[in-house]
């Protein structure tokens, strides 16, 4: 009781305890009658109050239609002239992101252009042919967009060139226009066309080159390269993401990347999605980029990938033991499988992460039915695997166009093998004994937690 407080009350449904104004308390276990002065006042329940299980006059009834439901977020499309797909969704938010996706990740190098998706990664919005990257840098600041708010993910099957920015046009259209020339027509292009230019042009790669050398891998990120490679291979879907120094040296080639750029980047292959950008303004920006250019046809076309299976060891001087187990979910969680087994697979790894997993919601992506998009999937795959260390066992689901896994990790803080290796297989076999038990309830809990985690992503204009 605060100084000059003379009295208080507190209430309970059982009755009422009274402080005097020495701080004595007397309690009174009379029951409350229902409606009385009390009841309302523990309640929140006036007269002049309403209730809320009432139905407000003139206000419609919410419809419990899934289809409804989704139409307040439905996704407006188009083509351009190429035939490349623009999209965009209205989520009401207070900035707008625009995505260029493009299917050109690690899986569809080889040993001659490995370490390339890499470098063009790391070349977005640092320069194009019509604007250095001091210009672009200015330009983005001056919109109130900070380093941050650009840049690219990396992922297995996509490049995902992301920027976030204000809602107003001109911001959210000069930051698109950016990305979109620096990555379709980077400025290192112009050492080709410009001989004079060669030397200067090949001397900023190689200096972009140095900061990706200069990455130290984690354990989590050597952990999932192993994953793949063991999973499918030592081609496509088993490519590593962290590439060796003098594989990327030798990726930074003016003649190899302007190679990869016109083989896979193609309108077929890539998609500009906005979020809260108006639809005919997105498709008006596309049309004033370099995008209309590209070839209307896909030339490549590489075989299904096919799970290998086998067993993968890497030693590295990362100061951590880590051990993965995968299990062959293509059947259920591939991009063209039933929506069913994809939610399949997002409630049984939910299972296995128990509820103390529920601290993350947008780190974890939940596979949504329909509505996956390459930059979800790098975003997920990327997450997943960099929580692993600190959240010990855990369960995650890596989808693709004709693939999927689904995986269980553990990482020991022993860089000792024989005494790491027991613990991250103890913490393993430990998140596996769940399935035993109440199984039932579990399943149910889990399903409530991936739905969750669905409609916190589908919440997050950059995860959609």
């Amino acid at each position: 009781v605060g100084a000059g407080a003379r009295r208080a009350m507190v209430m309970g449904r059982g009755g009422a305890v009274r402080l005097g104004s020495r701080g004595m308390a007397t309690a009174k276990s009379a029951p409350v009658a229902k409606g009385g002065l009390l009841w309302r006042l523990a309640h929140g329940s006036f007269d002049f109050e309403e209730d809320m299980y009432s139905q407000l006059s003139g206000v419609p009834s919410p419809s419990a239609s899934p289809a409804a439901r989704s139409s307040a977020k439905s996704v407006t499309s188009s083509r351009l002239s190429n035939g490349l797909r623009v999209a965009s969704i209205e989520m009401h938010g207070r900035t707008a992101s625009v995505a260029l996706i493009a299917r050109a990740g690690t899986r569809f190098v080889n040993g001659y252009s490995e370490g390339a998706p890499q470098v063009l990664a790391r070349l977005a919005f640092r320069g194009s042919e019509l604007q250095s990257a001091l210009a672009i840098q200015r330009m983005l600041e001056s919109r109130g967009v900070s380093n941050e708010d650009v840049g690219c993910v990396l992922g297995r099957e996509s490049l995902a060139f992301h920027a976030t920015c204000g809602r107003s046009g001109a911001e959210w259209s000069d930051s698109t226009l950016a990305m979109l020339e620096s990555v379709l027509r980077p400025a290192f292009l112009t050492g080709l066309a410009n001989p004079g230019a060669r030397d200067s042009m090949q001397a900023e790669l190689t200096a972009n080159v140095n900061v990706l050398k200069a990455h130290v891998p984690s354990t989590s990120e050597l952990l999932n390269d192993g994953l793949h490679s063991a999973a499918f291979g030592d081609s496509a879907l088993g490519m590593p993401l962290c590439v060796e120094s003098h594989k990327l040296e030798s990726a930074a080639q003016l003649e190899l990347l302007s190679e990869y750029i016109s083989t896979w980047y193609s309108a077929p292959r890539l998609l500009l999605l906005g979020v809260n950008v108006n639809h005919a303004e997105l498709e008006q920006v596309a049309n004033m980029s370099p995008l209309p250019d590209l070839p209307a046809s896909d030339a490549v076309s590489l075989p299904p990938e096919k799970w290998i299976g086998g067993e993968r060891r890497v030693v590295s001087d990362s100061g951590a033991t880590a051990v993965a187990f995968g299990l062959d979910a293509s059947a259920q969680g591939t991009l063209s499988a039933k929506p069913d087994g994809i939610a399949t697979l997002s409630v049984l790894a939910e299972i296995l992460n128990g509820p103390a997993d529920n601290v993350q919601l947008r780190s974890r992506v939940a596979p949504t039915a329909h509505v996956q998009t390459a930059l979800t999937h790098a975003l997920r795959e990327r997450d997943e695997f960099a929580h692993a260390e600190s959240l010990g066992a855990h369960a995650c689901v890596s989808s693709y166009s004709d693939g999927a896994m689904l995986s269980i990790h553990a990482v020991s803080e022993s860089a000792d093998p024989s005494v790491g290796l027991d613990t991250a297989v103890a913490q393993i076999a430990s998140s596996g004994a769940v399935l035993g038990g109440d199984l039932p309830s579990k399943v149910s809990a889990a399903k409530k937690r991936a739905a969750l985690k669905a409609l916190a992503s589908l919440e997050d204009p950059h995860s959609v």
